[in-house]
């Protein structure tokens, strides 16, 4: 898996976004994203505006041959407590 990447949003929430491949359990996806979220707002906590797991389908070519790869993304808003 990737590091989780942020994205500030403009109302002052955050946008984090965790990806992996199809072995990537949702859970670990989450636990990332989650431990982000307390960097972020510097253990202060923070409320979820909502998260949702996406999956998706690319095709890749591979030794010649063009065939159909799985990856998926955990998407979490939130806003840090003050």
């Amino acid at each position: 898996m990737f590091p989780a990447h942020v994205t500030k949003l403009d109302s002052g929430a955050y946008m984090i976004q965790s990806t992996g491949n199809l072995f990537a359990s949702n859970e670990s996806m989450k636990n990332k994203v989650d431990k982000k979220a307390e960097n972020i707002c510097q253990g202060k906590g923070f409320t979820d505006l909502g998260e949702k797991i996406q999956a998706y389908n690319q095709p890749i070519y591979v030794s010649g041959i063009v065939t159909t790869s799985s990856y998926k993304t955990f998407n979490k808003t939130i806003q840090c407590n003050d």
